[in-house]
């Protein structure tokens, strides 16, 4: 289960790295 909230979470900072960037 630690895994998968890691994994959501890498997931989720990529998704917001990458919608900050086409913002900028």
């Amino acid at each position: 289960m630690d895994y998968y909230v890691k994994f959501a979470r890498n997931r989720a900072g990529n998704v917001l790295l990458l919608v900050s960037f086409h913002l900028s």
